[in-house]
């Protein structure tokens, strides 16, 4: 059962604390598992600090929900497990400040969906993009599965999302410059 909280915690956390949460999500057919964890670019947690649990305010994107919306809510909890079916994209409209992190499967599942221009808005694409490069860059998830969703953008037309494939892959650029440029 998740923890329903007021906005206030979440502005105090927030501005107190260093870093922001990476959220985990795991899909399987009727239920998905939400598990946070501390998110710092520049290095792993310490102990210390990665047992700090944020309040995470969270919209679940949904083909079988509401007008796509199916949860808007907040966790404070280190897992979460919702009942869901069908497609589910975490932080809807990109409104949450977290990175949202899924296995390499799903999220080419999310890339075939944003690819058709669908149910995925703006704001989503451009979001879905943003976290799996910083989340390649960190070592949470892998450049190639970054590089590989890049890949159902090809007729992509809202210039925020370029933008944002094209500082990412500026980022990854680089990061080989100065490599060995017979590999």
């Amino acid at each position: 059962m998740a923890c329903f909280i007021t906005r206030k915690p979440i502005a105090t956390t927030a501005l107190s604390q260093v870093g922001h949460p990476v959220v985990t999500v795991i899909v399987s057919e009727d239920s998905i598992v939400i598990r946070q964890d501390r998110f710092l670019r520049t290095r792993d947690p310490l102990p210390e600090e990665a047992a700090m649990l944020y309040p995470v305010p969270f919209n679940i994107l949904s083909i079988n929900g509401p007008n796509g919306v199916l949860h808007d809510t907040s966790f404070a909890e280190r897992e979460v497990t919702i009942k869901v079916e069908g497609f589910v994209k975490l932080n809807a409209g990109h409104t949450g400040l977290y990175r949202t992190c899924y296995s390499a499967e799903y999220l080419q599942k999310l890339a075939e969906e944003a690819g058709k221009g669908g149910i995925l808005g703006v704001e989503d694409r451009a979001g879905l993009i943003a976290d799996a490069a910083v989340l390649a860059s960190t070592g949470y998830q892998k450049t190639s599965d970054f590089l590989q969703l890049l890949t159902n953008f090809s007729h992509e037309s809202q210039y925020v999302v370029w933008y944002i494939i094209i500082i990412h892959l500026g980022a990854i650029l680089r990061a080989w410059t100065f490599e060995n440029q017979r590999f």
